[in-house]
Order: structure tokens, then sequence, then C-alpha cells
């Protein structure tokens, strides 16, 4: 059965357990449900619950944070396991309105000149890597943007103006978390996140030393 020169194979990747598409995490919004778990590498047993961080609610991804973690506990740098749980269902935007985002941010100069500064700090990363390529032609862009865009998503975890110019966009659109894009485009782990604000969204549940 078929048609003369039709490709056979599976078209799009589907979720063997579920029997559904799977995410592509990296491009799509996703939501994270009510009551799911979360977790988070902390550096203090009692950190105040408030603001952005960063954390994750794949159990592999999980798994890859608290080893890193308990690596460190072990050369003497004490760091803990926090597990929250979801209030709400959480939200993401698509890599699309953050890429839309970035452009937005980009036409004020206090910000631009913050992550320009930024990049005279990290000018080994200013090398083009075939992800620019990529990027520039799927999202429209010329290649020094597709570089600045990467160059963000590694600052931020440093810089907290950056940081907090950036987020602050789309806790304006009522978004919950967003894709950590500098661990993810660096295949530390599938699928990490930013929660913007984890006191309205989440409550720590559990802290457990690594």
């Amino acid at each position: 059965y078929g048609v003369i020169g039709q490709k056979w194979g599976i078209r799009k990747e589907v979720d063997r357990n579920s029997g559904r598409k799977a995410i592509d995490y990296q491009k799509e919004g996703f939501v994270i449900k009510k009551g799911s778990e979360l977790h988070r590498i902390s550096t203090t047993a009692n950190e105040i619950h408030k603001g952005s961080g960063y954390a994750s609610f794949l159990k592999e991804d999980a798994d890859f944070y608290n080893s890193m973690g308990k690596t460190f506990s072990r050369v003497g740098m004490k760091h803990y396991d926090m597990t929250f749980k979801a209030n709400k269902d959480l939200i993401s935007p698509t890599k699309k309105e953050r890429v839309d985002i970035f452009l937005k941010k980009m036409e004020n100069k206090n910000f631009a000149g913050e992550l320009k500064r930024q990049r005279s700090r990290m000018f080994i990363m200013n090398l083009t890597t075939p992800g620019d390529i990529q990027m520039s032609k799927e999202y429209n862009l010329s290649l020094k943007q597709a570089k600045q865009y990467r160059l963000l998503n590694l600052a931020i975890s440093g810089n907290k103006n950056l940081r907090s110019q950036y987020l602050d966009e789309f806790k304006k659109l009522s978004y919950d978390f967003m894709l950590d894009e500098a661990d993810s485009m660096n295949k530390q782990s599938t699928a990490p996140i930013i929660f913007l604000e984890r006191s309205d969204s989440l409550s720590v549940i559990n802290v457990q030393d690594l």
C-alpha cells in the first residue's frame, strides 16, 4: 500500500509511553501541570523563596543536576536539592516569543549596552557557531543578532541586570517560566527551566542535603 516514491517511516517523533507527539522543548511553549514536582539545586538550605531561579521538572534532568550537586558537596561545596510542587498549571513561551522579546529589548539602549559590555567579558563565546547560522535562517535574524541572542542566554545566569530586564518582559505576559537555553544548547539537559517568580507558582515541600 502507498504511493510510488513515498518515504516510509515515523513522520513525527512520538512519545512511546503516551502515544502522543513528543514535545519539542526547544521551540514549543509547554505546560507543567498543577501538582507536578520540580527540583532546584541550591547552595543554601534556607534559600529565600521569591524571585526567579533555575530548576528542572524532567526526572532525567533532576538526576543530572543532583549528581553534579553531590560531586560539589563531596569536595566541600555543600549543595542541596530543593523539591517544589507547582501551585497551578505553569505556562512557558515559545522560542519565537523569546526571540521577539529579545529583539524588542535590543531596541533599548541600556539593555543593548549592557549586553555589549557582557560580550566583551565573554570574548571566547563571540565565535560564530553552527547553531548561530541555523538560528539566523530559521528566525530571519542577522548572524550578529543570532550570536547576541545566544550570548544573552549564556549571560543571564551571572548578570542580574540583564536577567531581570529580560525575564520581566515575560512576567508582563503572564508566563510562569521559560526554557533555560544556556544549558539546553550545551546539551547538559533536555528541558532545564527558569521560573519567573517562585513565590507565586511553587511551594517548597522538601530540602535535602546532597
